[in-house]
Parts: structure tokens; C-alpha cells; sequence
């Protein structure tokens, strides 16, 4: 039995013993309200998720916590926060499928839970957008007797979260990314698997979690309110993307792409993506099913659509109201994606990786800083020559770093890893308006028997690369680089020895 599944088979039944047998007004509902219909619901469909910052959300807000005490009074609360802990997906390209579903069937027990309360079902879950605003807790989410309070929390009212991981032009950044894998997570032929962190997840997701503390940092964080939220504001710059990028699917594999098969030989392409059925989901009566992935890639069309009001400002798009719907839906059928036999051929695709692993060549532990020599191929040199010359340039470079420990103290998971390249004055003041930087990792791992002692993460160099170019830096047959370690709540950190394990490589594809 594989360890994901038998994780599964483990875990299966508590939830849907909380959720079906509880018998408790909170999970009645309507002998309509299944998950092969869609409701009726006050506010109708599709349903628009607003900015706890915008007045329009005024109405959002008090409905959330209304739901959220009613939930929290009886086992549900609980219950939802399990259903993260058995089955969530972390550092692979069902991060954000999986997170947009459970977001929807959680929005339907709210709404479930007010309409049984006698009160309005007219809601839809909002967004914090943390990257358009000071970047500290909101006020609405403090205060004794507030539902929305976690008295776990180890971030203070004052404190903020850093602009490297969260700032909006990380996350413009973010959004220039060409291809999912580097933006969403890599490829992975199962729920558990570690794939890679895309720059989604490794940035603002992880960041806002650690940051937080107390239940926001572990996987029972859906216990934190503040964890719903957050969860909208990812699936928001996720729309945003596939607004931007209309081939919002995984780029099949090419053949000697290292990552395009799993132990068993299946080809991890597009139609595999499309077509794999997530689960650990339940309706609001506790029945538990499966849902393909394809079903969640345009909103408008799922199971119970939704939108946002706006999408996020960019530097190559404008904060503007949230499109037709016809603007939105994938092209589904790019690439070849869903036609020929069981796995579709991989198009013809250009692949290239640095033939010599990146190895750790200093470790200074007075300054906190990780160096390693990546050496170009002449071939990755021809590519990386095109970069500025050419504004039609259609290829991604990606850093891939491999064997990162993960620490097993959960507060040294507050740590943080500030990748930097090629910087002549490197110190733990420098920040993410330096030119030379190119990404951070903040830790989010699940705490449980045999979870990930390792993990690996994506990192898109393209915009990195620019902007150090345009500020007269210049690569040309290697690269050094610097991988800063920080923690900036503690200040205390391990003996950087603890990361030697680390290794690096330099990847070029182009669809």
C-alpha cells in the first residue's frame, strides 16, 4: 500500500463519522442541497467574493462570523479542520485544486449553518488580500469573545509580514510567471507526494502561515479563522493567473525531462492532471466523493460558482472588475491535452538542465549565508543570452533547489531562506528590493509520522534575472549562488551545517 493511500485509509473515517452522525440542526439542510445540485441561495449564483477591506464586504463579514460561531458551538468546526489535516496537498500541482474545492464545500457549510440559524444565506466567503494593505493581522480578527480571534497566535496586532514573501510586488512578480509548474507546484502522481513548492505556496502561502503561528502554523490551521481567508486570497491571485495566462495547464513533459514519469512509469502530462480525481471532501450531510480537477478551472462554471469583485493589480494588468465569465475558462484543450489514448504524446518541447549539480561550496555562519557555484551549459548560455534580447522570448529558466531538511522544532520552522545570486555585499540586512535577489521559502510542513523530512522548491528566474540585468549585473557561464537564513521573530537560528544537505540545479523549458 503506498503511504498516501494508506495516510487515507488511516484517516478515512473521522470525518465523516463528525460530519454524517452528529444529527445536529447545523447538518440539516435541504434534501436538495446535495453535491449534484446547486442551491438556491439568497445571493445567487455566481456567488462574488469581496475584500474584507471593501465596503460591499461589510455584510460578508458579519455572516462569517455569525458562521463561524455557530460552527465553532458545535463539532463541525473541528471536523472542517480535520478534513485538512488527513487530506490536504502541500508542495505539489494539487496545491491549488485541491484548496479551491475545499474552499467551496467550507463556503456551503457556512451558508448551511446561517440559513439553519434563521439568518441570511446570502454569502460568500471574503478575501484578505495581506499584499494590498499594511501586511498585519486585520483588527477585525482580534479581540476576546470575537469568533474570528485565535488566541494562539504567536504575531502580535503590530507586527507585519515581510514584503519578501508578501509585498505586491512579490506578487506581481509572481504572476509574470510563464508556466504552472512554476507557479503552482511540481508534478506529482498522487495527493501526498512532494513534487516541489511552486512560488505560490513557497512565498505568501508559507509566509502568512508561519508568520501567524499557533494553529495557523500546522496543518490543523483551519482551526485560526483568519485561515479561510487567506485560503481566498491564494485562490484570488490564482484566478488573477489564469486571467493572464490563458494556457493555465501543465506543460507535458519532455522525454528527458527527469520529472515527466512517476516510480511506475505513468506519464505525469497535462491529461493526467486534468483528469485526476481529488478527494477528501465532504457535502454538508458528511458525504464524502472525489472531484477531477478539471472541474475547478473555471469558477464560474463549478460545482457552486463563484467570482471575486476584483482582480489583483499588476504591473502588466490594472486592478479592473473581474471579467466576463467567457473571459476566464481555460483552454482545456491545449496541448493536446485531452484527446488521443490514455496519456496524450507530449508536444515537442525544448529541455534543458545544467549538467552538473550545484553543490554547497561555503557555509558562513557568522554572516548566515549559504553559498553554491551553478555552472552553465553552453546550451543554457545560448538561452540565457536571448533572455533581454528578444521580447518575444517564450522559455522559463527555473532554479530547482533539491534536499532542503525540514527542522523538526516547530518554531524553527519560522525560518526563512532568502535566495540571492550573484550579490557582491551580501549581509543579513539586505532585503527583497535588492536587485540580486530571486526568491524566499518559508517552512509549512505537515507534523505527523512519516511526513517529508526533505522537501524541494521551485524558483522562476526570469523577472530575477531582468531586473539584475537591467541593473548592470551580468551572467554569463555561472552563477553563485546565495541562500540567506533568517528568523525574523526568534533570532535564533540552527547551526547552518544542519542545511549542507542542500543541492541546486538550473532548468530551461520552453513549450
Amino acid at each position: 500500500m503506498r503511504r498516501s493511500d494508506r495516510r487515507a485509509f488511516l484517516s478515512g473515517g473521522v470525518t465523516l463519522g463528525v460530519l454524517g452522525l452528529l444529527g445536529c440542526k447545523l447538518l440539516e439542510s435541504d434534501p436538495s442541497a446535495t453535491k449534484d445540485t446547486v442551491d438556491t441561495v439568497a445571493g445567487g449564483y455566481p456567488a462574488v467574493r469581496k475584500s474584507i477591506i471593501s465596503a460591499a464586504a461589510a455584510d460578508d463579514l458579519r455572516l462569517y462570523k455569525k458562521a463561524v460561531a455557530l460552527l465553532k458551538d458545535s463539532k463541525v468546526w473541528m471536523a472542517q479542520a480535520t478534513i485538512h489535516n488527513n487530506f490536504c496537498i502541500h508542495g505539489n500541482w494539487f496545491f491549488l485544486p485541491w484548496h479551491r474545492f475545499y474552499l467551496m464545500y467550507f463556503e456551503e457549510v457556512c451558508r448551511n449553518a446561517l440559513r439553519t440559524a434563521g439568518e441570511s444565506d446570502a454569502f460568500s466567503l471574503p478575501y484578505w488580500s495581506w499584499q494590498d494593505t499594511d501586511r498585519r493581522i486585520p483588527d477585525l480578527a482580534w479581540g476576546d469573545g470575537n469568533p474570528l480571534f485565535d488566541n494562539t497566535r504567536s504575531m502580535g496586532a503590530s507586527d507585519t509580514f515581510a514584503d519578501a514573501a508578501c509585498g505586491s510586488g512579490t506578487i506581481a512578480g509572481i504572476l509574470q510567471i510563464k508556466n504552472f509548474i512554476d507557479f503552482g507546484g511540481g508534478r506529482a502522481s498522487a495527493q501526498s507526494p512532494w513534487g516541489g513548492s511552486g512560488q505560490l505556496e513557497s512565498m505568501p502561502h508559507n509566509a502568512v502561515h508561519n508568520s501567524i503561528g499557533g494553529d495557523m502554523g500546522h496543518f490543523m490551521s483551519p482551526l485560526d479563522p483568519l485561515f479561510w481567508l487567506h485560503h481566498a486570497n491564494v485562490d484570488r491571485i490564482w484566478a488573477q493567473w489564469q486571467a493572464q495566462h490563458p494556457d493555465v495547464i501543465p506543460s507535458n513533459p519532455n522525454a528527458q525531462d527527469g520529472d515527466g514519469k512517476d516510480a511506475n512509469g505513468v506519464v505525469l502530462d497535462a491529461k493526467f492532471w486534468l483528469e485526476f480525481a481529488l478527494y477528501g471532501f465532504e457535502d454538508i450531510k458528511g458525504v464524502r466523493f472525489t472531484q477531477t480537477v478539471k472541474d475547478c478551472l473555471d469558477t464560474t462554471k463549478m460545482l457552486k460558482p463563484y467570482t471575486y469583485d476584483v482582480l489583483v493589480p499588476t504591473a502588466l494588468t490594472p486592478m479592473s472588475t473581474v471579467p466576463p465569465a467567457a473571459m476566464l475558462p481555460p483552454k482545456l484543450a491545449l496541448q493536446g491535452a485531452l484527446s488521443g489514448g490514455e496519456h496524450a504524446a507530449p508536444v515537442d518541447r525544448i529541455f534543458v538542465q545544467s549538467k552538473n549539480v550545484g553543490l554547497i561550496i561555503k557555509i558562513d555562519q557568522a554572516s548566515k549565508i549559504i553559498s553554491a557555484n551553478i555552472v552553465f551549459s553552453p546550451e543554457l548560455q545560448t538561452y540565457l543570452a536571448r533572455l533581454s534580447s528578444s521580447p518575444s522570448f517564450m522559455g522559463s529558466f527555473t532554479l530547482i533547489v533539491e534536499h532542503i531538511p525540514v527542522p523538526t522544532d516547530e518554531l524553527a520552522h519560522r525560518i526563512t531562506l532568502d535566495f540571492y545570486a550573484n550579490h557582491p555585499d551580501l549581509t543579513p540586512e539586505t532585503d527583497a528590493s535588492d536587485p540580486h535577489f530571486l526568491s524566499c521559502y518559508s517552512f509549512f510542513v505537515h507534523q505527523h509520522p512519516g511526513a517529508p523530512s526533505e522537501v524541494s522548491l521551485r524558483i522562476s528566474l526570469n523577472q530575477p534575472l531582468l531586473k539584475m540585468r537591467a541593473a548592470g549585473g551580468e551572467l554569463r557561464t555561472a552563477m553563485l549562488l546565495q541562500v540567506l537564513v533568517k528568523d525574523r521573530l526568534l533570532q535564533t537560528l540552527p547551526n547552518l551545517d544542519f542545511f549542507s544537505s542542500m543541492r541546486f540545479r538550473l532548468q530551461y523549458t520552453e513549450s
